[in-house]
């Protein structure tokens, strides 16, 4: 795999399987930006259940060939029977509304070829990953 001239986000990128994507891409030769709720030092939280931290990330980035959504959580604090509302919501919030969120962004801003081509998301379970294709097609002005 070569990523040469590409750029990319990775959601989720600063420990666990983001982090090892992220590196991969850089050594491939992408340029990379890693988002994170708990970032490096000097590098700004983002959270991407917030629609204009998100639209803020990748409006900054400039160029973007390649999304990674990498962020999840699943809290595993009581049984499901103990588990309180507040919980799930903030995990649904994270999973599933921050892919929403980041392909939504991402989409609008991809560079010419990787909308030509298709943006790719990640589906996470609790023991596998499986790439998920999401074409997109840009609409051409009428």
């Amino acid at each position: 795999m070569t990523l040469d001239g590409r750029t990319a986000i990775v959601t989720g990128g600063a420990s666990g399987i983001g982090l090892a994507v992220a590196r991969l891409f850089a050594a491939e030769g992408s340029r990379v930006a890693i988002a994170n709720r708990t970032p490096a030092a000097g590098e700004p939280p983002v959270d991407v259940t917030d629609a204009k931290q998100v639209q803020a990330l990748v409006r900054g980035f400039g160029r973007l060939d390649i999304l990674m959504n990498g962020t999840a959580i699943y809290p595993v604090t009581a049984s499901l029977v103990e588990t309180p509302e507040s919980v799930w919501d903030e995990v649904l919030s994270v999973n599933l509304k921050g892919v929403f969120l980041g392909c939504k962004a991402a989409t609008r801003r991809c560079s010419k070829a990787a909308a030509e081509a298709s943006l790719t998301c990640l589906r996470w379970g609790p023991c596998t990953a499986r790439p998920t294709r999401c074409h997109t097609r840009r609409r051409r002005p009428a």
